[in-house]
């Protein structure tokens, strides 16, 4: 577009506009106001505001007694990543909706997994896995809201934790340090049941949460490396079949009708990547294990024990439609595990063939409650780390705080009141 001439007067009509004057066509016209339509004559007035009282929300009165439910999501705030916490005990319901979460301490890890390889890749000063164990100790002080929900539940006769995480941060809740002004202190894993629970991508599931728990009671189907061959020799004793070298033969195998079972216990190497192709139990990736089908586990809803390092780890699939916290625990119980028992981490393997021994031999004839075996796993390595009591003299070494990262490891997914009884190879089941 060219600039009007240099002597043209301010105001003066372009050539354009006398254009169109000469050739008779009319100038923008406005447009007609909007038509005003009256009220109806018989409109009657809004309703007054009503009000209404607080009532129990009923998903905490459908939970077992002296239980509580705290669900986690993900959030953020102006200042960074924030945990969303929803409390739910005694037919009570309250929420911290932002707690915030220290943007560099989100960033470098949250998980469990997080604290033993930077302990693990400290230069050893005598006391690296003891500062760990301090740190830990004080990493959850500030959540005052989360104790005080704590402190209300370590009141009941026989407190137990559910814990429904659905965040990527892997969140080490059985480490939480609960230190209260009256009663006792300790780590809430070893001071009571905690039961993980996640989102489980099923039509048939979505939504619902477990409603009953499941009793096992048989033999033990069980696939276990070449170099992971446990010396222990109760393993052969409850052997409903000879065992497996190769993941994938257990799977087809779980795709077939079995005897009673107890447990499946999957002993062997497990790599984690935050990728799926390259996250991999058993020399499988996740992608790969979701296409066997595992009949058995729905038709019998036996436990498994993922007894292999980073099981129980997650991802966060950019891949998958909507971006979902994906793992090898969701999976088993997508498949219809009724409980599962993962590794959060690096476990050693003399502490992982002790772990699965224990659990065996208490399992034994008799029905156990399986999150309570988890609680004095954990409880027994606490003890070993505490603090001497009476003043006595301290004679914890480094080994005994490495062993009680371990211990921690182990999370149990399933239902609060699910049990196990194990039967020898040479009995049936009752």
């Amino acid at each position: 577009m060219s600039a009007p001439p240099a002597d043209a007067e301010p105001g003066a009509p372009s050539l354009r506009s006398l254009l169109a004057a000469d050739a008779g066509v009319p100038g923008p016209q406005p447009a007609p106001p909007p038509a005003v339509v009256p009220p109806p004559e018989d409109l009657a007035p809004p309703p007054p505001p009503t009000t209404f009282e607080p009532q129990w929300s009923g998903l905490g009165a459908a939970l077992p007694s002296d239980v509580a439910l705290l669900c986690v999501t993900s959030t953020s705030t102006g200042q960074g990543p924030a945990l969303s916490l929803n409390w739910h005990h005694d037919g009570i319901s309250a929420s911290a909706p932002q707690e915030p979460l220290d943007p560099e301490l989100a960033t470098r890890g949250l998980s469990l997994a997080s604290v033993i390889k930077e302990a693990a890749a400290t230069p050893e000063n005598g006391t690296r896995w003891q500062d760990a164990y301090y740190e830990m100790m004080n990493r959850w002080s500030a959540q005052d809201q989360l104790h005080r929900w704590l402190g209300e539940l370590t009141g009941a006769e026989e407190p137990r934790l559910i814990v429904w995480d659905n965040t990527a941060h892997e969140i080490p809740w059985e480490l939480v340090y609960h230190d209260p002004p009256r009663g006792q202190a300790g780590w809430l894993g070893a001071l009571m049941p905690v039961i993980r629970w996640t989102s489980v991508h099923d039509g048939e599931l979505v939504g619902r949460l477990p409603s009953r728990g499941n009793a096992s009671d048989g033999g033990l189907l069980m696939v276990e490396d070449e170099s992971l061959r446990a010396k222990a020799e109760i393993f052969q004793t409850y052997l409903a079949e000879p065992s497996f070298t190769k993941l994938d033969n257990l799977l087809h195998r779980l795709d077939q009708s079995t005897g009673p079972l107890g447990l499946v216990i999957i002993r062997c190497h497990g790599h984690y990547s935050p990728e799926a192709r390259r996250f991999e139990l058993g020399g499988l990736n996740l992608n790969r294990v979701t296409g066997f089908r595992m009949k058995t586990l729905r038709d019998s809803g036996v436990p498994v024990l993922m007894n292999a390092c980073s099981s129980g780890c997650t991802i966060q699939d950019p891949k998958s439609v909507g971006r979902p916290v994906r793992s090898f625990v969701e999976l088993f119980l997508r498949k219809g595990a009724g409980a599962v028992i993962a590794v959060a981490g690096v476990v050693g393997v003399e502490h992982s063939e002790e772990f699965a021994a224990r659990l065996l031999e208490d399992a034994g004839g008799t029905a156990i409650n399986l999150a309570v075996a988890l609680r004095d796993h954990r409880r027994h390595y606490a003890r070993r780390a505490g603090e001497p009591s009476g003043g006595g003299a301290d004679g914890r070494r480094e080994d005994d705080f490495e062993l009680f990262f371990a211990a921690f490891l182990y999370l149990y997914y399933g239902h609060p009141d699910s049990t196990v009884c194990m039967r020898r190879n040479d009995e049936g089941a009752a």
